[in-house]
């Protein structure tokens, strides 16, 4: 008996741009809204490089890192 096998089934090429359309599509649906958000401040300076616990980082800065997520 000969050793024959069978050609794998190929998608047409209207279904996979189709399909690659739709993808982009609800990509560009679900980030639209950002694309108007604007920035209102960029606060590193405050929470980052003034930040005395993140410029002496131990346990004592963890300890407050911590709590504060708990309590504010």
């Amino acid at each position: 008996m000969p050793n024959v096998r069978a050609k794998p089934k190929q998608l047409p090429a209207t279904r996979i741009v189709s399909a690659f359309i739709l993808v982009i599509a609800l990509i560009l649906a679900a980030h639209w809204p950002v694309l108007s958000a604007g920035a209102l401040s960029l606060d590193d300076t405050e929470f980052l490089t003034n930040n005395d616990l993140v410029r002496s980082p131990g346990w004592p800065s963890a300890r407050t890192f911590l709590s504060e997520v708990m309590e504010p």
